[in-house]
């Protein structure tokens, strides 16, 4: 079973290599893919990444006190939590405490780099193996004698000059997130109310993302699921995504990515068909791709 581990930044990177080597001696079952070793030189990343997001079941985010607003750490994100069960993503915090998260990454259960969150995320992971899941027992004790290993490595981390430099946020800004949080939520449920509506009145992009899905192309049909709107005029398909959901357009623009879409389209909709992603912006006009 695949593990999507994500990092950025020297700290995080350390973390991720651990894990990815401590995982499989603990759990047979788990490949985990990390893409610093396992995305080959001169291979385009995002078909890469897209691939890797197909398969993947489990997603561990590797966060470090220097990477907590980094762009690849947010981007990653967003991609797994649109392809992975939410149950099954979890940020695992090295050096970080739960207060330090905020914006998108707040929304996952976290596991810290001690023993006892550690022991948690593998019967997470465990638990996703279905019927080839060990035994709670057996996983225990594999988890007992081989997490001194994985501790004295995590120990063995140098603190990157870049992580001690970050300043630890203030309760006040703890507190105005919350804030923030509360009064955005009435707006949040209605935004989610109107997507749902404007999905049941459009049954031709219910149809398309039911394709994608059937087809074993769940990544991109996840993709869809962010969309802001889409039109279909004189034989092209466009996919508006809004500023916010650009990372989602990005991986949309590989041709491997719009010749799966433009298949897809064409056969729900009975004619060829071309493929456009725009991102748009209140007041200023759309960038095509």
């Amino acid at each position: 079973m695949k593990v999507f581990i994500s990092w950025s930044g020297d700290m995080s990177k350390a973390v991720a290599e651990a894990l990815r080597e401590w995982l499989p001696v603990v759990i047979q079952a788990v490949e985990p893919w990390v893409s610093a070793h396992d995305i080959e030189r001169g291979v385009r990343w995002s078909p890469a990444l897209t691939r890797e997001l197909e398969q993947t079941k489990v997603g561990i985010i590797c966060l470090t006190p220097d990477n907590l607003k980094a762009p690849w750490i947010l981007f990653e994100a967003g991609a797994l939590s649109k392809t992975v069960e939410a149950s099954y993503v979890c940020p695992f915090l090295f050096r970080v405490e739960n207060s330090d998260l905020e914006g998108p990454l707040a929304q996952f259960q976290t596991a810290k780099a001690q023993k006892d969150d550690t022991r948690e995320l593998m019967h997470t992971i465990n638990k996703s193996l279905g019927a080839s899941a060990l035994k709670e027992g057996t996983l225990d004790q594999a988890f007992e004698k081989w997490w001194p290993d994985l501790e004295d490595r995590l120990h063995r981390i140098p603190v990157s000059s870049a992580a001690a430099s970050v300043p630890k946020r203030t309760d006040r800004q703890i507190l105005e997130e919350i804030l923030e949080l509360v009064r955005n939520a009435p707006r949040t449920i209605a935004y989610s109310a109107a997507a749902l509506r404007s999905e049941v009145e459009d049954p031709r992009l219910s149809a398309i993302k039911a394709k994608l899905f059937d087809q074993s192309k769940r990544f991109l049909g996840s993709c869809l699921e962010h969309l802001a709107g889409w039109d279909l005029e004189k034989g092209e398909v466009v996919f508006r995504f809004a500023r916010e959901d650009s990372l989602y357009a990005d991986l949309l623009k590989a041709r491997e990515q719009q010749e799966a879409l433009r298949s897809v389209c064409s056969q729900v909709l009975g004619q060829p068909v071309r493929i456009c992603v725009e991102l748009q912006e209140v007041g200023s006009a759309d960038l095509r791709f």
